[in-house]
């Protein structure tokens, strides 16, 4: 399967950018529709709005009740990985219209922001197949590397200071207006947020902390656990 996703990958470099409206931001994102029909088990929330001031929408799946443990996914923070918000939008279809799946939300909310970058998301669509950053205005080259701009360790170890480079990290730690609503959103929720997961296409791993650093974890035979379990499910 990787081996078809590397040569999907190859393809699509040497492919012409899509034409707008083919697969946009805007045509794309359409699971609101889901929280009008499932009322009781899904709700929609704006969290903030991106540079060019595109919604960033999460949903909420939960059957109720309070200080339930939560898990949260994101996707598509780096713009040019397609596939990620495909995967998030099939996982909030399955929790919420897939009755098989009912028990998976019944002792656990799930929030889903199925695409973190909808301005850089959106330009590579219409612009450039391979752009990867926000697309906030510099004063050398647009964008920051969002995965790169939280305040933890910043610019410590994998990231750049040069404006061109595509692991920019931004002039200072939450610079983005995208990472500081999810920042601000998550330490609004952390009491119950046990689990964060971050979608992205580059390669077929599961990463777990610490990235800055080769010293494991405190929780990271758990992790290690848990990395196995889902490579089990998958293979």
């Amino acid at each position: 399967m990787f081996s078809k996703v590397q040569e999907e990958n190859s393809r699509q470099r040497r492919s012409a950018p899509l034409t707008r409206g083919e697969v946009s931001f805007t045509e794309f994102m359409r699971f609101d529709d889901l929280a009008i029909l499932y009322p009781t088990i899904a709700r929609t929330e704006i969290i903030g709005r991106s540079f060019e001031r595109r919604n960033l929408t999460l949903i909420k799946i939960s059957t109720g009740g309070t200080n339930k443990p939560t898990i949260y996914f994101q996707a598509a923070i780096h713009a040019r990985e397609w596939i990620a918000p495909p995967v998030a939008l099939y996982t909030i279809n399955q929790l919420v219209e897939n009755e098989a799946n009912r028990y998976l939300i019944e002792d656990v909310d799930w929030i889903i922001l199925p695409v973190v970058n909808p301005d850089g998301y959106e330009y590579s669509h219409v612009n450039e197949r391979l752009w990867r950053k926000t697309r906030t205005l510099g004063t050398l080259c647009d964008g920051t590397d969002g995965n790169r701009n939280f305040d933890f360790n910043w610019m410590v170890t994998g990231a750049s200071s040069f404006q061109c480079s595509q692991t920019y990290a931004g002039h200072s730690a939450f610079s983005e207006v995208e990472t500081r609503a999810i920042s601000n959103y998550l330490l609004a929720n952390r009491a119950n947020i046990k689990l964060f997961v971050d979608i992205h296409s580059y390669g077929n791993w599961l990463l777990y902390p610490w990235g800055h650093t080769t010293v494991p974890s405190a929780d990271a035979a758990e992790l290690q656990n848990v990395g196995d379990q889902v490579k089990r499910s998958n293979s």
